[in-house]
C-alpha cells in the first residue's frame, strides 16, 4: 500500500508537465497573429513596383505612433525632414523594383514582445527588416522596427524629437498649438 499523498503529488506532477507542454504550445501561437499581420504587409506589396498606402493602418503601439507623429509635427513646425522619409516596411524611400517576401522568423514571445524578422527581395537586393512585436489586448502590434543601417526606430525617434525640439527653441519659432 502506498502512503497517503503518493497519489496527489504524482497527479500534480502529471498536471504540470501537461500545463508546461501546452504553455509551450500557447505561447507558439501567440505568434501566429503578428506572423499573420507581416504577412498582409509584405503581400500587399507583391508583385507591384509602386508602394501601397499603409497610412491610417493601425500596425504600430500607442507609444511608437505617438512618437512617429511627434517627430512629424516637430519636423513641419521646424521645416525640416522628418526622421523618416521613406517606407519602414521595405526600408526604401521609392519603388526600386518588385517585393518577393522570402521569410518571416518569429522568436518565441517573452514578457508581451517578439522578435521577429522579415526577409524579402526588393529587385535584384535581398533585404531584411527586423520588428519587435508587443502584445497588446490580444493583438500584436509594432514597437520597434530594425532596419538597414538602423538600431532602433523608436531610439533615432527620440534623438530626433530631442534634437527638434531644441532646434525649435533655439530658432524662435512658436507652435501653432
Amino acid at each position: 500500500m502506498r502512503p497517503y499523498g503518493t497519489n496527489i503529488f504524482s497527479g500534480a506532477a502529471a498536471l504540470l508537465l501537461i500545463l508546461g507542454c501546452c504553455a509551450g504550445t500557447a505561447q507558439a501561437q501567440d505568434t501566429s497573429g503578428a506572423r499573420v499581420m507581416l504577412q498582409k504587409i509584405y503581400e500587399s506589396y507583391e508583385g507591384k513596383s509602386e508602394l501601397p498606402d499603409t497610412e491610417g493602418d493601425a500596425f504600430f503601439t500607442d507609444g511608437l505612433q505617438d512618437l512617429m507623429d511627434r517627430d512629424g509635427e516637430l519636423a513641419e513646425k521646424n521645416d525640416e525632414v522628418p526622421y523618416i522619409d521613406g517606407d519602414l516596411f521595405c526600408d526604401c524611400q521609392e519603388e526600386n523594383g518588385v517585393l518577393v517576401l522570402k521569410q518571416i522568423k518569429l522568436a518565441p514571445p517573452a514578457n508581451g514582445h517578439a522578435r521577429a524578422d522579415v526577409f524579402f527581395a526588393l529587385g535584384a537586393e535581398t533585404r531584411h527588416v527586423g520588428f519587435d512585436m508587443a502584445d497588446v489586448g490580444g493583438k500584436w502590434l509594432i514597437d520597434d522596427i530594425y532596419a538597414h543601417g538602423t538600431d532602433s526606430l523608436r531610439q533615432g525617434l527620440q534623438q530626433d524629437i530631442e534634437s527638434k525640439s531644441k532646434d525649435g527653441k533655439k530658432s524662435g519659432k512658436v507652435s501653432d498649438k
